[in-house]
């Protein structure tokens, strides 16, 4: 997807149209839930700051939780855009900034179930930067 103009400012964003990339490194996630950025105030307390969750399906892909494990006790960025459903172009992208990892969570494995094995990954950032587009002046 790089490498595209970009959408116009009025294009709406597919939720089902995203990339995400840890540290330069493009990583295939199928969720990212709790993208977030608190009221301005005083700093939140450590179990209070921000945090996102990546999910996806388990495959032999370990990006997710080689990042999770080369990342401990690092501060890097996380990046996440979305793209317009009706073109191959970003109507949005954030930057997570100071993210590292909380938590890596492997499947629940059942014999019982036909469910689809998934991954998740905790991650907290110090803040939420709007990269794309940059405001009007």
């Amino acid at each position: 997807m790089p490498g595209r103009r970009p959408a116009k400012q009025d294009e709406p964003a597919a939720a089902a149209r995203f990339r995400v990339v840890l540290d330069g490194v493009e990583v295939a996630v199928s969720t990212v839930r709790g993208l977030a950025m608190p009221a301005a105030g005083p700093a939140p307390a450590p179990a209070d700051e921000p945090r996102v969750r990546l999910g996806r399906v388990v495959t032999g892909d370990r990006r997710l939780y080689d990042w999770a494990l080369s990342s401990q006790g690092t501060r890097g960025e996380v990046i996440v855009e979305v793209w317009g459903g009706r073109a191959d172009r970003p109507v949005a992208s954030w930057a997570l900034v100071g993210a590292r990892p909380v938590r890596w969570h492997g499947p629940d494995l059942d014999a019982m179930t036909a469910d689809v094995a998934r991954e998740e990954l905790e991650v907290r950032y110090d803040r939420l930067e709007w990269r794309y587009p940059q405001p009007e002046r």
